[in-house]
């Protein structure tokens, strides 16, 4: 009698997650445009979970103004995550989201650029992780 083959098929190999990414949303009030501003900020960014090489970590939410990244304990929170190496990749709508302070701004991208994660500025399509990306900042 005929021996009979038996086909193996090869398992579909899924990609394993390689960046840890965090998303940092500000306003600077509790007013409803505010809120809704928030609310919009969130959803876009809750599209990172389609990627298959990114894994979501957190949202960071600072609902007050700018003007010093002191008081922003949602801010403070993912840079001490940053410290930490739980993130790899931070998402932020826009530049004046991130801080309106711009040397601080800029010392704080130098430092997070430090630990090897990378901001990414949606509105002003910024990836800190490229070439020149300071020069635009300035």
């Amino acid at each position: 009698e005929p021996k009979k083959v038996r086909i193996i098929k090869e398992k579909p190999v899924l990609p394993t997650y390689t960046k840890n990414v965090g998303i940092y949303c500000r306003v600077s009030s509790n007013t409803q445009e505010q809120l809704n501003s928030m609310a919009a900020q969130v959803s876009f960014f809750s599209a990172i979970k389609r990627r298959l090489d990114w894994r979501f970590v957190d949202i960071y939410l600072d609902f007050k103004s700018g003007e010093s990244k002191n008081n922003h304990l949602g801010f403070k929170r993912m840079i001490e995550d940053a410290e930490i190496k739980k993130l790899d990749i931070i998402m932020t709508k826009s530049i004046s989201r991130f801080g309106r302070n711009t040397l601080d701004t800029i010392q704080t991208l130098r430092e997070l650029k430090d630990l090897d994660v990378t901001v990414i500025f949606d509105q002003e399509h910024l990836d800190t992780s490229k070439e020149g990306s300071e020069m635009i900042l300035n």
